[in-house]
């Protein structure tokens, strides 16, 4: 959730309660705890949608997210050609690896991919394909133990929060 600074009518900045992150999933992926990371896919059929802009503006492309809570509330969506639940999310805390040197506890740094091609790899979800584009700024929040690494790189599991 993002907290929201406001100003009371002598301009004193205040803090009001966190904003509630709202979208919309597919009904068949809306489960408390489901993650995914927001792509802004929208076709021709997002152009006339009632509810475009609580799918497409309220999250934030490339970043992970967990569904918190679902509401009852569901809605026709055309570009899936199913219904879609409302559902809250949260920006979500989630696993990868990294370089063990590269590990700075509570820094945030640009996230880069372990430089490894063995796609059948136990940890290549973690290493490689987890969902993150090269560059974007991730915080390390917790060492979660040392990989166990086929090809011998030094590498630490490292949860991670957008």
């Amino acid at each position: 959730m993002i907290k929201q600074d406001t100003s009371n009518s002598m301009g004193v900045k205040t803090h009001s309660e966190p904003k509630k992150l709202i979208t919309l999933v597919p009904t068949h992926l809306a489960k408390q705890g489901y993650d995914f990371v927001f792509k802004a896919d929208a076709g021709p059929e997002c152009e006339t949608c009632r509810v475009r802009t609580v799918c497409l503006t309220n999250l934030e492309v490339g970043v992970r997210y967990t569904v918190k809570q679902v509401k009852s509330a569901e809605h026709y969506c055309a570009l899936v050609d199913s219904k879609a639940k409302v559902v809250e999310v949260e920006k979500a805390l989630f696993k990868i690896s990294i370089e063990k040197q590269k590990y700075i506890p509570s820094a945030t740094i640009k996230y880069a991919p372990v430089q490894c091609d063995w796609r059948f790899c136990k940890n290549y979800i973690y290493c490689v394909d987890n969902g993150l584009t090269e560059g974007v700024k991730v915080k390390l929040e917790e060492e979660g133990g040392d990989v166990d690494c086929p090809r011998g790189f030094r590498l630490i599991f490292v949860g991670i929060s957008q």
